[in-house]
């Protein structure tokens, strides 16, 4: 059995209000990788940037 097995096996056995408690969870976690990968992109196009070099509009 996976874990998402297990997950899904251990969730038929709590409260909803715990189910609560685990999306709100499993929502911060799904957030915190796409700021994590929103932080990379923008990490490496300051290093392009400086490696580039930048125009001024003026």
């Amino acid at each position: 059995m996976n874990t998402k097995q297990k997950i899904i096996e251990q969730m038929e056995e709590v409260p909803e209000e715990v189910l609560t408690e685990v999306l709100d969870f499993l929502l911060f976690l799904k957030t915190k990788e796409d700021f994590a990968d929103v932080e990379e992109d923008a990490r490496a196009a300051l290093e392009e940037a400086d490696l580039v070099g930048t125009t001024s509009s003026e």
